[in-house]
């Protein structure tokens, strides 16, 4: 899939910012190294694409159903963690 299909898949233009945004943290490491990836789906697209788009490496990825406000995808770093979606997206640095 090209990046164009991806972003259309997820919604369009409305919907490309948070997942680029991401993408640029990712690579410039502010979360550290992911190694887990949970996909939380209130029942809409699937978001296998979106695992795929934002990470340039197999990680171990864990699928359910979403509640109320906690869909997206959620990258676990060893620096923090990474909450995307179509709404934005959040960080969490880990304390020390």
């Amino acid at each position: 899939m090209v990046r164009r299909e991806f972003l259309f898949v997820l919604g369009g233009v409305p919907l490309v910012a948070p997942w680029l945004r991401a993408k640029k943290m990712l690579r410039r490491g502010d979360i550290g190294n992911v190694a887990f990836c949970r996909i939380l789906d209130s029942g809409g697209d699937d978001m296998i694409d979106a695992v795929r788009f934002l990470l340039e490496k197999p990680v171990v990825t864990s699928y359910g159903r979403a509640r109320r406000g906690e869909g997206g995808v959620w990258l676990y770093g060893s620096e923090g963690t990474l909450r995307v979606s179509g709404s934005g997206l959040r960080v969490w640095k880990a304390e020390v």
